[in-house]
Protein backbone atom coordinates (compact mmCIF):
# COMPACT_ATOMS: atom_id res chain seq x y z
CA UNK A 1 0.00 0.00 0.00
CA UNK A 2 0.99 3.44 -0.79
CA UNK A 3 1.30 5.94 2.03
CA UNK A 4 -0.88 9.10 1.74
CA UNK A 5 0.61 12.56 1.98
CA UNK A 6 -0.66 14.04 5.24
CA UNK A 7 0.98 17.42 4.94
CA UNK A 8 -2.15 19.18 3.47
CA UNK A 9 -1.88 21.88 0.84
CA UNK A 10 1.44 23.17 -0.30
CA UNK A 11 2.22 26.87 -0.41
CA UNK A 12 1.98 26.85 -4.21
CA UNK A 13 -1.49 25.29 -4.09
CA UNK A 14 -2.68 27.86 -1.53
CA UNK A 15 -1.25 30.71 -3.58
CA UNK A 16 -2.96 29.38 -6.70
CA UNK A 17 -6.32 29.19 -4.87
CA UNK A 18 -5.90 32.75 -3.55
CA UNK A 19 -5.09 34.05 -7.05
CA UNK A 20 -8.18 32.34 -8.50
CA UNK A 21 -10.42 33.73 -5.71
CA UNK A 22 -8.95 37.22 -6.22
CA UNK A 23 -9.55 37.08 -10.00
CA UNK A 24 -13.16 35.89 -9.58
CA UNK A 25 -13.78 38.56 -6.92
CA UNK A 26 -12.20 41.28 -9.06
CA UNK A 27 -14.27 40.37 -12.12
CA UNK A 28 -17.44 40.24 -10.00
CA UNK A 29 -16.69 43.65 -8.46
CA UNK A 30 -15.98 45.16 -11.91
CA UNK A 31 -19.24 43.78 -13.38
CA UNK A 32 -21.29 44.98 -10.40
CA UNK A 33 -19.71 48.45 -10.52
CA UNK A 34 -20.30 48.73 -14.30
CA UNK A 35 -23.94 47.74 -13.86
CA UNK A 36 -24.44 50.41 -11.16
CA UNK A 37 -22.91 53.09 -13.39
CA UNK A 38 -25.12 52.03 -16.31
CA UNK A 39 -28.25 52.03 -14.12
CA UNK A 40 -27.42 55.47 -12.70
CA UNK A 41 -26.79 56.88 -16.18
CA UNK A 42 -30.09 55.41 -17.43
CA UNK A 43 -31.99 56.91 -14.47
CA UNK A 44 -30.38 60.31 -14.99
CA UNK A 45 -31.19 60.25 -18.71
CA UNK A 46 -34.79 59.21 -18.16
CA UNK A 47 -35.41 61.88 -15.52
CA UNK A 48 -33.63 64.53 -17.57
CA UNK A 49 -35.79 63.83 -20.62
CA UNK A 50 -39.08 63.50 -18.74
CA UNK A 51 -41.04 66.70 -18.91
CA UNK A 52 -43.53 67.50 -16.21
CA UNK A 53 -47.12 66.89 -17.14
CA UNK A 54 -48.38 70.20 -18.45
CA UNK A 55 -51.85 69.10 -19.51
CA UNK A 56 -54.54 71.07 -17.73
CA UNK A 57 -58.09 69.73 -17.68
CA UNK A 58 -61.42 71.46 -17.36
CA UNK A 59 -63.43 68.33 -16.57
CA UNK A 60 -66.67 70.34 -16.35
CA UNK A 61 -66.29 71.22 -20.05
CA UNK A 62 -64.62 67.94 -21.15
CA UNK A 63 -61.67 69.96 -22.46
CA UNK A 64 -57.92 69.98 -21.83
CA UNK A 65 -55.00 72.04 -23.06
CA UNK A 66 -51.24 72.28 -22.64
CA UNK A 67 -50.46 74.83 -19.96
CA UNK A 68 -47.46 77.08 -20.68
CA UNK A 69 -44.79 77.56 -17.99
CA UNK A 70 -45.74 81.22 -17.69
CA UNK A 71 -49.11 80.10 -16.23
CA UNK A 72 -47.64 77.81 -13.58
CA UNK A 73 -50.03 79.24 -11.00
CA UNK A 74 -53.16 78.64 -13.08
CA UNK A 75 -56.22 77.43 -11.21
CA UNK A 76 -59.96 77.73 -11.67
CA UNK A 77 -63.27 77.72 -9.90
CA UNK A 78 -66.42 76.39 -11.54
CA UNK A 79 -69.64 78.20 -10.61
CA UNK A 80 -73.19 77.66 -11.81
CA UNK A 81 -74.89 80.91 -12.83
CA UNK A 82 -77.89 81.80 -14.95
CA UNK A 83 -77.56 82.95 -18.54
CA UNK A 84 -79.53 85.84 -20.10
CA UNK A 85 -82.56 83.56 -20.50
CA UNK A 86 -82.52 82.32 -16.90
CA UNK A 87 -81.11 78.89 -17.76
CA UNK A 88 -78.35 77.43 -15.57
CA UNK A 89 -74.91 77.87 -17.06
CA UNK A 90 -71.56 76.64 -15.79
CA UNK A 91 -68.86 79.31 -15.72
CA UNK A 92 -65.20 78.68 -15.07
CA UNK A 93 -63.30 81.56 -13.49
CA UNK A 94 -59.57 81.49 -14.22
CA UNK A 95 -57.03 82.53 -11.59
CA UNK A 96 -53.29 83.05 -11.71
CA UNK A 97 -51.44 82.87 -8.40
CA UNK A 98 -48.76 85.00 -10.05
CA UNK A 99 -51.19 87.90 -9.68
CA UNK A 100 -51.39 87.42 -5.89
CA UNK A 101 -48.38 89.61 -5.06
CA UNK A 102 -49.74 92.54 -7.04
CA UNK A 103 -53.21 91.93 -5.58
CA UNK A 104 -51.74 92.16 -2.05
CA UNK A 105 -49.91 95.40 -2.88
CA UNK A 106 -53.09 96.88 -4.35
CA UNK A 107 -55.14 95.88 -1.30
CA UNK A 108 -52.52 97.36 1.06
CA UNK A 109 -52.37 100.61 -0.91
CA UNK A 110 -56.18 100.89 -0.89
CA UNK A 111 -56.39 99.90 2.81
CA UNK A 112 -58.52 96.89 1.95
CA UNK A 113 -58.46 93.22 2.86
CA UNK A 114 -56.91 90.93 0.28
CA UNK A 115 -59.60 89.26 -1.80
CA UNK A 116 -58.28 86.14 -3.60
CA UNK A 117 -61.19 86.38 -6.07
CA UNK A 118 -59.56 89.55 -7.40
CA UNK A 119 -56.90 87.46 -9.11
CA UNK A 120 -59.52 86.24 -11.60
CA UNK A 121 -58.38 87.21 -15.08
CA UNK A 122 -61.00 85.56 -17.32
CA UNK A 123 -64.18 83.50 -17.37
CA UNK A 124 -64.98 80.58 -19.66
CA UNK A 125 -68.37 79.25 -20.70
CA UNK A 126 -69.30 76.24 -22.79
CA UNK A 127 -72.09 76.40 -25.32
CA UNK A 128 -73.65 73.72 -27.45
CA UNK A 129 -73.60 73.96 -31.23
CA UNK A 130 -71.81 76.65 -33.20
CA UNK A 131 -70.77 79.97 -31.68
CA UNK A 132 -72.80 82.91 -33.02
CA UNK A 133 -70.99 86.17 -32.36
CA UNK A 134 -74.10 88.32 -32.62
CA UNK A 135 -75.68 86.40 -29.73
CA UNK A 136 -73.01 87.56 -27.27
CA UNK A 137 -72.17 91.09 -26.26
CA UNK A 138 -69.44 90.34 -23.71
CA UNK A 139 -68.00 86.96 -24.74
CA UNK A 140 -65.68 86.01 -27.58
CA UNK A 141 -65.12 82.62 -29.16
CA UNK A 142 -62.07 80.95 -27.67
CA UNK A 143 -62.30 77.66 -29.58
CA UNK A 144 -64.92 75.84 -31.62
CA UNK A 145 -65.07 72.07 -31.13
CA UNK A 146 -67.27 69.59 -32.92
CA UNK A 147 -70.69 70.02 -31.36
CA UNK A 148 -69.77 72.72 -28.80
CA UNK A 149 -67.64 75.79 -28.23
CA UNK A 150 -65.81 77.50 -25.40
CA UNK A 151 -66.12 81.27 -25.10
CA UNK A 152 -64.13 83.69 -22.98
CA UNK A 153 -64.95 86.96 -21.27
CA UNK A 154 -62.93 89.31 -19.09
CA UNK A 155 -63.58 91.18 -15.85
CA UNK A 156 -64.69 94.78 -16.22
CA UNK A 157 -62.30 97.40 -14.90
CA UNK A 158 -59.32 96.85 -12.68
CA UNK A 159 -59.36 94.85 -9.47
CA UNK A 160 -56.60 97.15 -8.25
CA UNK A 161 -58.36 99.99 -6.46
CA UNK A 162 -55.20 101.70 -5.24
CA UNK A 163 -54.52 105.37 -5.95
CA UNK A 164 -51.02 104.37 -7.03
CA UNK A 165 -50.80 104.64 -10.83
CA UNK A 166 -47.74 102.35 -10.96
CA UNK A 167 -49.59 99.56 -9.13
CA UNK A 168 -52.59 99.88 -11.42
CA UNK A 169 -50.26 99.73 -14.42
CA UNK A 170 -48.46 96.65 -13.03
CA UNK A 171 -51.81 94.97 -12.43
CA UNK A 172 -53.06 95.75 -15.94
CA UNK A 173 -49.88 94.47 -17.59
CA UNK A 174 -49.83 91.27 -15.51
CA UNK A 175 -53.50 90.52 -16.19
CA UNK A 176 -53.09 91.18 -19.91
CA UNK A 177 -50.06 88.87 -20.05
CA UNK A 178 -52.00 86.08 -18.29
CA UNK A 179 -54.96 86.54 -20.64
CA UNK A 180 -52.79 86.50 -23.77
CA UNK A 181 -50.76 83.48 -22.66
CA UNK A 182 -53.90 81.54 -21.77
CA UNK A 183 -55.68 82.39 -25.01
CA UNK A 184 -52.70 81.50 -27.16
CA UNK A 185 -52.13 78.15 -25.40
CA UNK A 186 -55.83 77.22 -25.35
CA UNK A 187 -56.45 78.11 -29.00
CA UNK A 188 -53.45 76.12 -30.21
CA UNK A 189 -53.50 73.08 -27.91
CA UNK A 190 -57.03 72.55 -26.56
CA UNK A 191 -58.70 69.23 -27.28
CA UNK A 192 -61.74 67.32 -26.14
CA UNK A 193 -61.36 64.83 -23.29
CA UNK A 194 -62.80 61.59 -24.52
Amino acid sequence: MKKLNKRGFTVVELALILVIVAIVGGVGWYVLRSKDKTDNAAIQNSTATQKPDTSFKFNEFDVQFTKPESLNGLSYKAVELQDENGRPEEVIYLYDSGLSNINEKCADAAFQKVNPDNTNFAALTRGEGIFKEEAFSTAALLKQFSGFYVSISYPNGSACLADNHNLIQQWSVAVTESQEEFEKAFRTTASEIK
